[in-house]
């Protein structure tokens, strides 16, 4: 069997997976709008064929010429097209998400991803293309329960964990001190960052076992951090 797949030409194993990948990823946009009374209202770009060929298109145009200029006239008709359907949208249904916009951009994209790129990549992409799509109900939940500080709140960790902890010099100030800056710093990220999960998780996902939670992650790490962060909540 594995010799069997080894002597199938290369060029027609990468048409497979375009095809295969690009048709389903149309099946899903056409799942959306069938699963959605308010999305059925609206114009849709195609079926899941439709998909399909744009994937297919893509891959043809993208091997015809190694200067890619096919491929490049390609895109500008597909953004012409798409365009139109856009437009069309906007007025009649006064509907002004790009997802579908974006999705077929990508899907006329996987034939260079496949033949260019490893096949984990292109894998990797196409799930988070599906699931992005399928998540607008769970994305728009989270949205409705974060407040505007907790955004600001998520910047400053950031800032913490990815802009001031990678500068922050791994070496021994004083001999006689057995830790670094980077280690201090290190901690307090840790510190925060089970601090703010445990309380993401509470507010999402468990609302009445908040303390549990942030002991069973910082126990993860820490029994010291731990203690430290379950006395402060104890104490707001």
């Amino acid at each position: 069997m594995l010799e069997f797949l080894e002597n199938i030409p290369k060029e027609l194993k990468s048409f497979v997976v375009v095809t295969l990948l690009s048709l389903l990823i149309g099946l899903e946009q056409r799942g959306l709008h069938l699963a959605d009374d308010d999305e059925q209202q609206k114009p849709i770009f195609g079926t899941d064929r439709t998909f399909a060929f744009i994937g297919i298109l893509g891959y043809i145009l993208y091997i015809l010429d190694p200067s890619i200029v096919p491929y490049l006239i390609g895109g500008v008709i597909l953004g012409i097209l798409l365009a139109i359907y856009y437009n069309t949208k906007a007025q009649n249904a006064e509907s002004y998400g790009l997802t579908s916009v974006m999705v077929a951009f990508i899907t006329y994209s996987i034939g260079p991803l496949v033949i260019t790129q490893d096949l984990i990549l292109v894998l990797l992409i196409f799930v988070a293309v599906i699931l992005l799509a399928e998540a607008k109900p769970t994305f728009t939940t989270l949205s409705q329960k974060f407040e505007n500080e907790e955004f600001i709140s998520l910047a400053k960790f950031l800032i913490l964990a990815g802009i001031i902890l990678p500068i922050v010099p791994d070496e021994q100030i004083v001999s006689f001190i057995p830790t670094t800056p980077y280690t201090i710093w290190l901690a307090v990220v840790l510190v925060s960052g089970i601090s703010y999960l445990g309380y993401l998780l509470q507010k999402l996902l468990f609302p009445s076992s908040g303390v549990i939670i942030t002991a069973m992650l910082g126990g993860l790490y820490s029994s010291t951090a731990t203690s430290f962060i379950l006395a402060r909540k104890s104490q707001q």
